[in-house]
């Protein structure tokens, strides 16, 4: 029996390390993955029971991009908070949580609730440490400054209206064709505003306890930002806890989430430099980074930073799984040891096109509908094959936070009443409609012994 078992669960092991293969081809991610799920280790007698350090399970997010979407994201952790706690206390999102890592305008959300205010002096006072609740500071800071990150003046400037005219609006189109079509300058502003001088290693302590936390008490929620290096084309990511140890650089969180933001054509890249010592800047090392768009998504690298977490906790995850099996087999219920949140900033609905018009399109038609459909589906794609692994691992639990909008990713740089009340829409479907968001708010008010 314990031989057949073992057959199984090799054949377990093989099909997830080719459905990674066949998924993600042969990707960093993938073979990460694969390694961190097999393992180099022989299997485990099943006999013996391990003692695991793990009274609840971790909780990493993955914030997907969007632009101006990010705020269905905001409002989505905003009434988290309440459903966790109450309308009138909140139970704030940083002291439910051990990682997030966050894409384009996710980071911003990521950087956001994971920054510890004790690090803010009285010379850089932060915005988002006047207000209990970080999600809803967020909301404010997406309605508030959106007009003005998707502009080249200020709102109340008269040339704003004449901008966003039909005669404004061509010259801008004109001039994206040889330029970024903003100059950056108020996001840089609002990056300076919300974040001040704060580096990318200072974040809040982990709040969720648990025996494994407790035995490691300066343990700091991890915080992940992806990008890309313009000079390699590959993955470039900021880490936290890297950073902490050395094996990465570390830098000032406004250039950080900057450089993950910017989306080539619509804002300058970035070129930042890390920075050493007493925060100083390292000018002898530059980075030319830029947003990566569809060639990475955060929810897959979630589920990567959650199973290199349990293995820095001692715990293997297969070999959980190996000594559970039986239970696993019978029926019974498997504790979660994971669990991995995609926070998404909505899936477009409405084509481009009408399907007849594919019949007979030519590439000024349908060029543009293929590029927002891999810019729309990038967090599908990822956000199915986490689910297919949840499915598989019953340690692992998934939570897809998403909704349907008919805002597109060509709309992203809008930031107008019209747009804001669809996003809102968006919002109010999730945390009212959404099984998994249910699902969520219940595990954790278990999690947290509400």
């Amino acid at each position: 029996m314990v031989f057949i078992m073992n057959l199984r669960f090799i054949f377990l092991c093989c099909s997830i390390y080719f459905g990674l293969s066949l998924v993600y081809g042969s990707s960093e991610c993938a073979k990460v993955l694969a390694d961190e799920l097999l393992g180099s280790n022989p299997l485990p007698s099943c006999h013996a029971k391990s003692t695991y350090l793990l009274d609840k399970p971790l909780v990493i997010l993955g914030c997907n991009g969007g632009g101006i979407k990010g705020y269905i994201s905001a409002r989505v952790l905003e009434e988290l908070e309440k459903a966790v706690g109450s309308a009138e206390k909140p139970f704030p999102i940083y002291q439910m949580i051990h990682g997030s890592i966050g894409s384009s305008t996710g980071t911003i959300i990521s950087a956001a609730i994971t920054i510890d205010p004790k690090y803010w002096s009285s010379q850089t006072p932060s915005i988002l440490n006047s207000n209990p609740s970080i999600p809803n500071t967020l909301v404010q800071l997406y309605l508030k400054e959106g007009p003005c990150i998707f502009s080249n003046v200020s709102p109340s400037s008269c040339l704003y209206g004449l901008q966003n005219s039909c005669i404004g609006g061509l010259c801008m189109q004109l001039k994206n064709i040889f330029k970024p079509k903003y100059n950056g300058k108020h996001l840089s502003e609002v990056f300076n505003k919300y974040f001040g001088d704060l580096s990318l290693v200072e974040t809040r302590k982990i709040s969720a306890s648990c025996s494994s936390c407790e035995k490691h008490p300066d343990d700091k929620i991890e915080l992940a930002m992806l990008t890309c290096n313009m000079h390699t084309g590959r993955s470039f990511e900021f880490n936290s806890k890297k950073a902490s140890k050395g094996e990465a650089s570390n830098f000032f969180l406004r250039d950080a989430v900057y450089a993950s933001c910017v989306q080539s054509t619509t804002f300058p890249t970035a070129r930042i430099n890390p920075i050493v010592g007493n925060k100083e800047y390292d000018k002898t090392r530059a980075f030319n980074l830029i947003d990566q768009g569809p060639l990475d998504n955060p929810v897959f690298k979630a589920l990567e930073m959650g199973l290199r977490q349990l293995e820095e906790r001692g715990i293997s995850p297969m070999k959980y799984f190996h000594d559970h099996y039986s239970d696993y087999q019978a029926g019974k219920s498997v504790k979660p040891l994971l669990r991995i949140v995609h926070i998404s900033t909505g899936h477009h609905t409405t084509r481009l096109l009408p399907v007849s018009q594919f019949h007979n399109a030519g590439i000024l038609k349908l060029v543009p509908t293929l590029i927002t459909t891999l810019l729309e589906n990038q967090g599908v794609y990822a956000s199915e094959a986490v689910q297919f692994f949840a499915k598989m691992l019953p340690f692992i639990e998934f939570y897809n936070l998403e909704g349907e909008t008919s805002v597109s990713a060509l709309e992203d740089d809008k930031a107008n009443d019209e747009i804001f009340r669809e996003l809102e829409r968006v919002a109010n479907d999730i945390t009212t409609g959404n099984k998994d968001f249910i699902r969520l708010a219940k595990d954790l008010r278990d999690d947290c012994k509400m």
